[in-house]
């Protein structure tokens, strides 16, 4: 019986710390990754506009709006 439940408590161990590892270490990269992605794509479609500095008001805040995710 010892047996046994040394290998369920292992199991669940390893299980839970595998979690964790994916909660709080992969998936806030992934996610900075992809917000990334969304800035490089935004300052791709607006360049023509910054260039110029003649930006409009709706550029600005979506600007604003990507800048408070990063945050």
């Amino acid at each position: 019986m010892s047996a046994v439940f040394g290998t369920v408590v292992a199991g669940d161990s390893v299980y839970v710390l595998g979690q964790i590892i994916i909660k709080f270490i992969i998936e806030p990269i992934l996610e900075f990754r992809h917000l990334l992605g969304r800035f490089t794509q935004f300052f791709l479609r607006n360049q023509g506009e910054m260039i110029s500095a003649e930006g409009s008001e709706s550029t600005e805040n979506e600007l604003f709006v990507l800048a408070s995710e990063l945050l």
